[in-house]
């Protein structure tokens, strides 16, 4: 929903500044970056299957230790999927792991047979992450009010009612 970059993160990413969600004060990008203003940074800094992993141990490990023994990971993409396919098959994930996927592999998923509880004791499909609304913290969440810091927002809502309920119907349809 929101991350922050430096500057020359931003000479990097090639980002149009009347982008909603890309935050000017005082005339200068503040280097927060709201909703759609991510997705060219997402689109521009891709991490490898080889970072996933590595993260993907990180985490686990610093679970591990603090007790934790399963865990959910949401809104994962195809090359994260890969990442936890290789740790599982390898026999290195420490703690049980449900995905959620990210709803644009919605109908991919839906080809191949995917379904809810597929996988095994130590990695499992547990469904399709979807967004229907921004974050409270970046003042983004739909509210029937406005933000009382914050007058005249009332955040956004991702989807159209019909698209969004077009969306979890196939998707329960087809699991």
């Amino acid at each position: 929903h929101i991350c922050c970059v430096n500057s020359m993160a931003l000479g990097e990413i090639d980002i149009d500044p009347s982008t909603e969600g890309f935050q000017i004060e005082g005339g200068e990008p503040t280097g927060r970056l709201m909703e759609d203003a991510r997705i060219p940074l997402r689109q521009e800094i891709k991490p490898t299957q080889k970072d996933f992993e590595d993260g993907i141990l990180a985490a686990s490990e610093t679970a591990f230790q603090k007790g934790i023994t399963a865990v959910n990971e949401a809104g994962i993409d195809d090359c994260q999927f890969r990442a936890y396919q290789r740790l599982n098959k390898d026999v290195r994930l420490k703690v049980r792991t449900t995905l959620y996927f990210d709803h644009e592999l919605l109908e991919p998923m839906a080809d191949l047979g995917m379904q809810t509880g597929m996988g095994d004791k130590r990695l499992k499909v547990g469904g399709v992450k979807f967004l229907a609304d921004g974050s409270i913290g970046a003042r983004t969440a739909w509210m029937s009010e406005e933000y009382l810091d914050d007058d005249g927002n009332k955040g956004q809502s991702i989807w159209d009612t019909e698209t969004l309920q077009k969306k979890i119907n196939y998707a329960h349809n087809n699991n």
